[in-house]
């Protein structure tokens, strides 16, 4: 074979070799690396260069299962080949492989300089050692691997905490904890989740109290109180008698959420508004005895009249020492109070005058109450009946002298 054959030969070799053209497909070993191209003097061309036959790696590299580094020098029709850096060992990680032509080397200064070196490397999955950290997803690549981190890490391994409480992820006014991996949210009131946007439905655990209703809102809520009650709960007592409340005289008493009028003799009804009738109106009348034309019936007959010797006043007799009225109310009530109305010339005669109650003509000894008098012309004398006594009968007596009155009312409520 003369020189130009050879020459031609051993370039061919070399660059089919250099552009990986016959590369096994069965084999686990890979060489990675560049092949750089002259295109013209002093401008290069890379490529990326895989060999995956061990023998391949070997050829590439110049020497027959050897990674070693070759050179090739043609000058002046004649060619040398040099091994470089020694013989290397095949367990060596380093991962490169070049071939590339220059026309200017200061090994070969007037010729074509052809160079190929690199070492060849068995191609391990590393995800097999599980480098991926903290739950991280590991995908083999050629030489390498990738880890896809679970939410909450970063890094080449997903080994750095990321700090999630930066982005402030708790609404509402939660307050943010980080932890390794993750974060938690501590809620303020009314709210929950995870991050805190989840309203609370207070109104489940019935916080309003006596009989509120309740209303649920972001956050929080509000009780509509019933009547008598206050406060946030509904469980603050409305003082009504700090109003007066109770009219016509009537007496307020407070209680938990409501207040009671003690109603004052003729008036009735929850604010004491409202007049109660005259039940000894036209009823049936008697006296101890009748002075004159002065009967019992008088008192009764709705004449509101106070001048006696005009009017129609009732009197007992004279010298009369324990005179008394009575009426008979024709059915039984509770007794409120008894008004009696004065007469206007004999006012001092209505003193020491006591009011009692009875269910039969022959008992009306339960007390009512007392004037002890004397009283003022036209007066009307007002005598309440706090323990509200029972009857059916009502008398007024006195243990001095003439009795004399121009009119009676009884009020009460029926048993």
């Amino acid at each position: 074979m003369n020189f130009f054959a050879a020459r031609s030969y051993l370039l061919c070799f070399i660059l089919m070799y250099s552009y990986g053209q016959l590369l096994p497909l069965t084999s686990d070993f890979i060489k990675q690396g560049y092949v750089s191209e002259s295109m013209d003097e002093g401008v290069f061309a890379v490529h990326t260069l895989e060999i995956k036959s061990l023998i391949e790696c070997a050829l590439r590299c110049g020497m027959n299962l050897l990674c070693n580094a070759v050179d090739f020098c043609f000058l002046d029709g004649l060619y040398t080949c040099r091994f470089r850096y020694g013989h290397a060992n095949l367990s060596n990680t380093i991962t490169q492989c070049e071939a590339y032509e220059n026309t200017a080397s200061k090994d070969c200064p007037d010729g074509l300089f052809l160079r190929a070196q690199g070492i060849c490397k068995i191609n391990t999955d590393e995800c097999q050692n599980d480098p991926c950290l903290n739950g991280a997803t590991c995908t083999n690549t050629s030489g390498s691997f990738n880890c896809t981190c679970d939410a909450g890490w970063t890094g080449i391994v997903c080994d750095e905490d990321i700090n999630e409480c930066l982005d402030n992820p708790c609404q509402n006014g939660g307050t943010c904890s980080n932890s390794d991996g993750s974060f938690t949210c501590t809620c303020a009131g009314g709210f929950t989740g995870a991050l805190c946007n989840e309203d609370t439905d207070e109104c489940q655990n019935d916080p309003c109290l006596n009989g509120a209703t309740c209303t649920n809102t972001p956050g929080s809520f509000n009780c509509t109180c019933d009547a008598g009650w206050t406060g946030i709960v509904c469980d603050e007592d409305i003082n009504e008698c700090l109003d007066n409340p109770c009219q016509n005289g009537g007496t307020c008493s407070n209680s938990d959420g409501s207040f009671t009028c003690t109603c004052a003799g003729g008036f009735t009804g929850a604010l004491c508004n409202e007049v109660l009738p005259n039940i000894a109106l036209r009823k049936p009348a008697e006296q101890s005895s009748t002075a004159l034309e002065y009967n019992a019936a008088y008192a009764v007959d709705g004449n509101r009249g106070t001048y006696f010797s005009v009017d129609t006043c009732t009197a007992t007799g004279l010298g009369e020492s324990n005179p008394w009225w009575r009426v008979d109310l024709q059915a039984a009530y509770n007794i409120t109070s008894v008004r009696i109305l004065n007469g206007e010339d004999v006012s001092d005669k209505l003193r020491d005058v006591t009011v009692t109650v009875g269910l039969t003509e022959s008992d009306v000894n339960i007390p009512c109450g007392f004037f002890a008098g004397p009283g003022t012309a036209s007066q009307l004398v007002v005598i309440d009946c706090p323990t509200l006594p029972q009857g059916r009968f009502v008398k007024i007596s006195k243990t001095t002298e003439i009795l004399i009155l121009c009119e009676v009312y009884v009020f009460g409520v029926p048993v």
